[in-house]
């Protein structure tokens, strides 16, 4: 932590997961929506969601731990 007059700043080294390459999906325009407004209401990008949704769906059939 770094006092900086009378605010405290805080540094964080944040060690990023290396990125996959893109994928492209069609959604259904009520599919897309609803992603959109649940992304935006718990602050996550829909790509994050999407990705938390799939993974989810995959652990439950034991597809991945």
């Amino acid at each position: 932590m770094v006092k900086d007059g009378n605010a405290c700043v805080l540094e964080v080294e944040v060690e990023a997961m290396p990125k996959e390459p893109p994928i492209g999906v069609r959604f259904q325009s009520d599919v897309k929506a609803a992603l959109e407004k649940l992304a935006k209401a718990e602050d996550r990008t829909i790509g994050n969601l999407v990705n938390r949704i799939c993974a989810e769906y995959l652990r439950a059939r034991k597809l991945i731990k």
